[in-house]
């Protein structure tokens, strides 16, 4: 029997390359974030980025004396931000009782191995997807997190950047217009000579609610277009005000939103090189030093203590950055 589980795996459809192919090829598990496509997917062969900031200052020319002295340009600063690349894996077993006396209900007939290491990759693949979706939010926030949360890197202080803070006043006397117009224009501010489309804000269900109680708010959202926005994909719960699309996200693990609650997230749309995901090699021999993947699936045959078991692990190396965190603004609300 362990001859023959053996010689199965060896088989190439339970390789590393075509588990891992088939895993990145299967239907993605629905995430709001990463089916934007906010971010450029780039693949790295190494497990750190290295980010070259240079940045100038942009001045008005002062005034001189003709036959005196030219004023002198100020020097571009340049530095370089490293950043270290998060692994996270995970892991599964197939053991005897997974495929003993088990039927496949979609064949009728008994499990057999494949079956069984598919069933045990789906809530992997789905493990994965929802890292990337946290992964997402928390950049969308200037941080680079761990699964629990904590910040692997700041980009605010990797930046020299500090985070702007714009809060909406949903109250009878609050100017939701001008606040609006001052959002939109202090992004168009931090993009520099980057150009974008519009302004996404994500909003947390508690902001989102607070919003549309605000008549002005409200009676646009009643008489928007039904139907996806079509300046981003897919945004069912979205309208656009003032250049500004407010669309409501929900997400959260294990009972924590990804949004903090009654806040919102503004980022510009359409930019060139801001937004980026890189995903580096997995931590096998198979595929150092190579291009990375989204996800990667492997499996392995093991015995200990006289029990036999087929191990499925996945493994995802992913870093999405916003290399121009001062465009990330973080969004409030009050109702005076």
């Amino acid at each position: 029997m362990i001859e023959n589980v053996i010689t199965l795996l060896q088989d190439d459809k339970f390789s590393a390359a075509t588990l891992t192919d088939a895993v990145n090829r299967n239907p993605k598990v629905w995430r709001k974030l990463k089916s934007m496509g906010l971010f450029d997917e780039e693949p790295i062969n190494t497990t750190t980025v290295v980010l070259d900031v240079s940045e100038g200052e942009l001045s008005v020319m002062p005034q001189t004396s003709r036959g005196g002295p030219s004023s002198t340009q100020k020097p571009r600063s340049n530095k370089a931000v490293t950043l270290s690349v998060p692994n996270f894996k995970r892991k599964a077993y197939v053991t005897a009782q997974d495929l003993q006396n088990v039927i496949d209900t979609s064949t009728r007939s008994l499990e057999n191995l494949e079956n069984a290491i598919a069933k045990k990759a789906r809530p992997l693949n789905d493990a994965m997807e929802l890292t990337h979706e946290f992964l997402i939010a928390k950049a969308l926030q200037g941080t680079v997190a761990d699964a629990e949360g904590n910040t692997i890197v700041n980009l605010f202080t990797a930046f020299g950047k500090q985070q702007t803070t714009i809060n909406f006043n949903f109250g009878t006397n609050g100017d939701v217009i001008g606040t609006a117009d001052a959002l939109d224009t202090a992004i168009d501010t931090a993009l520099g000579d980057e150009t974008k489309t519009s302004t996404l804000v994500l909003c947390s269900p508690g902001f989102w609610a607070a919003m549309l109680k605000n008549k002005t708010i409200f009676d646009l959202y009643k008489n928007r277009e039904v139907g996806p926005n079509p300046l981003i994909n897919d945004l069912r719960d979205g309208f656009e005000f003032q250049n500004l699309v407010f669309v409501k996200y929900a997400g959260s693990a294990n009972g924590v939103p990804f949004i903090p609650a009654d806040e919102a997230i503004a980022l510009p749309l359409g930019t060139r090189n801001t937004f980026k995901m890189y995903y580096a090699p997995a931590d096998l021999l198979d595929f150092a030093n190579e291009d990375g993947k989204a996800k990667y699936l492997t499996q392995s045959y093991e015995k200990q203590d006289g029990e036999d078991k087929v191990v499925v692990r996945a493994e995802t190396n992913p870093l999405p950055i916003c290399n121009k965190p001062d465009v990330l603004i973080r969004v409030t609300k009050s109702n005076s």
